[in-house]
């Protein structure tokens, strides 16, 4: 998939930098912390150092100042103190010598009037001077340096996100499962307008898949897909589909340049709701609160046991991918769960009559689950549910961002209905070539490049990526 952390955008026809909002973990977060702190000592100890050796006014007080009153006038004296064999002048203010004389013969130095220290009217002051010596100079400047580089430090260290404080993974998906099940209660009260059916409806579904051309990556055989599919090289995409589950992953980008392959997490949220589409109750890690049965099939629900499998037992140790997954109901309500920026369209007679909305964090960084599991991780129950009633010959399109970047909602629909008598594989490997050529194509217009100048971004032309198409058509028979 495609997606930035700052939006960090190449030249006019360059590729995306292909990254996603990327939460500092705990044992990044250590590695952060560690220099952060060594900085900021060695820093201040330096400071320090440079202040004593190369700044002696300021470092050390004078040996003495020797000070004389004249009792006929009031003006100001000069006065020269000595400061470490260094002569630097003074204007001080006749209270001042007193205090100071009274200072120096609490010392037994004497009477101050007896003191061999000549005594200059004010009048005969020449102009204030200092002596400045290189080594001052230098360490002024050194402790200036020092001092603005420790005050960036600390603002870094300040703005750097707190550690985040020990949670139960386990309990917090449970907790995200309730709320899953209380909005699904809410969406089933909406059903009741839906009108009870007298048929069953089924997907005839297929689905095509390409890697990006020129990206790197390991290829690996996902046996979990099927004999059919298993050998596809969807680059960091995976999808599933079944009689009537279809769904799409999209794995985020950004992970390799922590080293880590994104289609590795892609492919683990895929397997696991395959294996929870075909029955093995084993898999279902967080037990069923109450209500929660009657969704059991929801996408929303399998999506959310799919993700908890990966997270509770340790599956996957980093990554995240966008996901969303469809279910054909036998009475025709197709229940869509799509969290992030890969979609699905209702095509009906040529024209585009739904499409699963997308939520993103900002432009091209879309939502997306997530381990390490952290408590301000995006859950599935931030994802957005719908559910819709279909007719016999719809076509459902469910992809990655790949294609919807490059083909706009009117020309997949157009292209649709121009390929119904084809079969659905056919109309999905026609539409990933389709968008695979305007990915490369710098002079087309396409949604990327519309999304990108909202955002005030420059983009000319199509954006190549990773490609992933299922679709399916809504067949029926009689009860």
């Amino acid at each position: 998939m495609s997606g930035q952390t700052a939006h960090n955008m190449t030249a006019k026809h360059g590729l995306l930098a292909e990254s996603h909002t990327i939460y500092v973990t705990d044992p990044q977060r250590e590695l952060l912390e560690g220099p952060k702190a060594t900085v900021m000592i060695c820093t201040a100890v330096a400071t320090m150092v440079a202040l004593m050796i190369f700044s002696p006014t300021l470092a050390r007080p004078a040996s003495a100042h020797y000070v004389a009153t004249d009792a006929s006038t009031s003006a100001p004296l000069k006065v020269q103190p000595v400061h470490y064999g260094r002569q630097v002048g003074a204007v001080v203010q006749p209270h001042a010598w007193m205090a100071a004389g009274k200072a120096l013969d609490s010392e037994h130095l004497g009477p101050v009037s007896q003191r061999n220290v000549p005594v200059v009217p004010s009048s005969q002051v020449p102009a204030r001077t200092h002596a400045t010596s290189l080594p001052a100079t230098a360490g002024a400047g050194a402790a200036l340096f020092f001092a603005v580089f420790l005050l960036k430090s600390v603002k870094k260290w300040l703005k750097m996100p707190k550690k985040e404080p020990d949670v139960d993974p386990y309990e917090e998906l449970h907790a995200v499962q309730d709320e899953i099940v209380e909005q699904l209660h809410k969406q089933a009260e909406a059903d009741l307008v839906f009108n009870p059916s007298s048929t069953v409806y089924h997907l005839e579904s297929d689905g095509v898949c390409m890697r990006m051309p020129g990206k790197d990556g390991d290829w690996e055989l996902q046996p979990w897909r099927g004999p059919k599919y298993c050998a596809l090289d969807c680059g960091e995409d995976s999808f599933v589909l079944t009689s009537r589950f279809i769904g799409v992953a999209d794995g985020v980008g950004g992970w390799r340049d922590e080293g880590v392959d994104p289609a590795i997490f892609a492919n683990q949220m895929m397997a696991n709701i395959k294996t929870l589409v075909d029955g093995q109750e084993n898999v279902r890690v967080l037990n069923a609160v109450e209500g929660a049965d009657e969704f059991r099939d929801h996408p929303a629900m399998l999506m959310h046991q799919a993700y908890a499998k990966l997270v509770l037992n340790n599956e996957v140790d980093f990554g995240s991918a966008t996901c969303c997954v469809a279910h054909l109901t036998q009475d025709g309500i197709l229940q869509v769960c799509n969290l992030g920026d890969s979609g699905l369209l209702l095509i009906r007679n040529g024209e585009c009559v739904y499409r699963a909305e997308t939520n993103t964090y900002s432009f091209n960084a879309p939502y997306q689950l997530e381990v390490p599991f952290k408590s301000y991780n995006t859950v599935v129950s931030e994802s957005v549910i719908d559910h819709l009633q279909v007719q016999e010959g719809d076509t459902i399109v469910l992809a990655s961002d790949g294609l919807y970047d490059n083909l706009f909602e009117d020309d997949i629909a157009r292209i649709c209905e121009e390929w119904k008598d084809k079969s659905v594989h056919d109309l999905a490997t026609y539409l990933k070539t389709q968008a695979a050529i305007i990915g490369a194509d710098e002079e087309a217009n396409t949604p990327f490049e519309e999304m990108c100048k909202k955002a005030k971004y420059e983009w000319s032309g199509g954006k190549a990526d990773d490609i992933t198409v299922v679709v399916s058509r809504v067949t029926t028979a009689e009860k």
